[in-house]
């Protein structure tokens, strides 16, 4: 599908979010036909009609970013944890909130790791926030009544984290088993392990940024090779 079918691709919303080499979509609001496949139909016969339209609003935009690339349209497949599977020599990550959908991918013989998270900056519940932040991402907060607002941030960039190191590790790491240290004035992040499920290499090397855009955060996390 033409990306000028897309109702409202806003461009430049992703782009600051990752280095060269990386393709990414934004998508604002799904046409009304999307190219639909019958490998990716096997996945979606029990979805409801809102979590359809989200599946494959994200393929869309994964199908588009992967044109960039120089591949031709196909059928997306699902793993048994339901992550995307991509073509042969590539990587990426999909997401969605909302209406809105959004996909990288770039090359495998570029990147390790690849992943992007997308959600509603409305502040984290109290009775969550131990279930996402350590107590040292809470102490180095300055108004503790940001709190619910920085674990949103923080929800975002920790889920961007596990997109990039599922393919890596293909095991479930817990918010609370990565720490996210914010870089100030630069929308960027470090991040350590405090879990044995990975050595801390692929961490050491993830790097990752993060944005507002409207009343969406937007996070990425990579390796490059």
């Amino acid at each position: 599908m033409d990306p000028s079918q897309i109702k409202s691709d806003t461009k430049g919303i992703l782009e600051p979010l990752f280095p060269d080499g990386v393709r990414s979509v934004f998508s604002e609001s799904a046409p009304a036909n999307v190219d639909r496949y019958p490998e990716e139909e096997r996945f979606t016969g029990k979805m409801v009609e809102r979590r359809l339209q989200e599946f494959q609003h994200g393929r869309l935009c994964a199908r588009l970013a992967l044109s960039m690339l120089g591949h031709p349209p196909g059928p997306i497949g699902r793993g048994k944890h339901r992550e995307p599977l991509w073509p042969a020599g590539c990587i990426g990550s999909i997401s969605h909130a909302g209406s809105h959908a959004a996909a990288a991918v770039a090359a495998t013989d570029l990147f390790l790791g690849l992943g992007r998270e997308m959600e509603f900056a409305d502040p984290i519940e109290d009775s969550l926030i131990a279930s996402i932040c350590r107590t040292e991402e809470i102490d180095r907060l300055d108004d503790r009544a940001d709190i619910g607002c920085r674990a949103k941030l923080l929800f975002s960039i920790k889920e961007s984290i596990y997109k990039c190191l599922w393919p890596l590790i293909r095991e479930f790491v817990d918010f609370t088993e990565i720490e996210v240290r914010l870089v100030d004035d630069s929308n960027q992040y470090e991040a350590i392990a405090h879990t044995a499920k990975c050595d801390a290499a692929p961490v050491d090397r993830l790097s990752g940024r993060y944005r507002r855009y409207g009343k969406l955060i937007l996070a990425s996390a990579y390796i490059a090779k």
